[in-house]
């Protein structure tokens, strides 16, 4: 399960030593591979000022091919791009169809962005991190230009500095831990369990 004896995770997982030096968080010889198309759009503010413009360049995505579920996940920025990632699920693995990266752009037209998005490809489940911004995620909730759209039934607001519990211990007391290196630990295990394909 972890690579045998002398694998690395083996050695860190199981005997808690430390291994040789790891320069990423997914070692990519445990990934599965495919080939099967991803789409990128990188958009400056600086270029494209208005919304239009943003969302002409956002229409050439193509429609993801058929699949069980849809996501988007969000992560805010501003300096620091925003991604906006759009995956689907099929046969329980999770593919990449496109990732939408936005250069200074302004937080009311990531909004509107977002919300073309999930016009365009409705996901079942949009989450976003709302460590950057959080006007936008309660815009998408709360606005009533969007209460037509019921995000409240879809979008998940996810703070990764903060905590999460995972249930009690025999003491009756919490177990906490917090939630960023959880969420990557988990998506390590689905990646090494081939459940993301790269």
């Amino acid at each position: 399960k972890y690579g045998g004896v002398d694998g690395e995770d083996y050695i860190h997982m199981v005997l808690g030593r430390h291994g040789s030096p790891t320069f990423a968080v997914f070692d990519r010889r445990l990934m599965q591979i495919e080939n099967y198309p991803t789409y990128t759009i990188s958009i400056s503010g600086v270029d494209l000022t208005t919304l239009g413009d943003v969302i002409g360049r956002v229409a050439l995505l193509p429609r993801m091919p058929a699949h069980d579920v849809g996501i988007m996940g969000i992560d805010l920025g501003y300096t620091e791009p925003t991604s906006i990632m759009l995956l689907y699920e099929k046969n329980g693995k999770i593919y990449e169809h496109a990732r939408v990266m936005l250069y200074k752009v302004q937080y009311p037209i990531q909004e509107k962005v977002i919300d073309y998005l999930d016009t365009k490809f409705s996901p079942e489940v949009v989450g976003i991190d709302v460590g950057n911004e959080k006007g936008v995620t309660q815009h998408l909730l709360e606005d009533d230009a969007y209460l037509h759209k019921n995000y409240k039934r879809k979008l998940y607001p996810v703070a990764f500095g903060s905590w999460l519990e995972l249930g009690e211990n025999t003491d009756g007391e919490m177990i906490k831990t917090k939630l960023k290196p959880f969420s990557v630990s988990l998506l390590q295990e689905k990646t090494n369990a081939h459940n993301i394909i790269y």
